[in-house]
């Protein structure tokens, strides 16, 4: 079965099917970096997406429960910030993960870690018993155990824009 777009067809992926949401569209070419571009830069970000889609596909394999999906994807695999699907560069104009979300509509919670971002809520006001879906934070204990020791994103400052107001 197939699925229209504005921009043409997208297949119906099986429920079996690892599906890995990157923003150099893998699944929409058109919408994507190529790997074919005369722009190196382009081609750079293809072969990132292609390094984090592989990662990815083997954390979920793996995975044991939910839980074991986003942990995973906290993992370093390779020695460049770029490549893993956790990345963690504080340089101008590179990529870095700013949350993790994972939704578990059989549980009807969507847990929520916060990475390189800054969340306030109250959880009174969001979490109550006639609410469709729970929203449930995650620890991050996956990020310190897997970056070394290093604090991440040391060098950037994530305080909300109204803070000390």
């Amino acid at each position: 079965m197939e699925v229209w777009y504005s921009h043409g067809r997208f297949p119906r992926l099986p429920k079996k099917n690892t599906v890995a949401r990157t923003n150099h569209g893998i699944w929409l070419p058109w919408a994507s970096f190529q790997r074919d571009s005369s722009d190196k830069q382009e081609r750079l970000d293809r072969i990132s997406s292609e390094s984090r889609l592989l990662q990815a596909q083997k954390i979920v394999e793996a995975a044991k429960k939910p839980q074991d999906l986003v942990d995973g994807m906290c993992r370093v695999f390779i020695d460049h910030p770029q490549l893993n699907v956790m990345r963690f560069s504080t340089g101008k104009n590179e990529f870095r993960t700013t949350s993790q979300q994972l939704c578990v509509p059989s549980e009807r919670t969507l847990y929520c870690r916060p990475v390189s971002s800054n969340l306030q809520f109250d959880f009174w006001k969001l979490n109550r018993p006639k609410r469709d879906v729970w929203v449930e934070l995650l620890s991050n204990r996956e990020l310190w155990q897997n970056t070394k020791e290093k604090v991440p994103f040391k060098g950037l400052r994530l305080a909300d824009k109204d803070e000390g107001k």
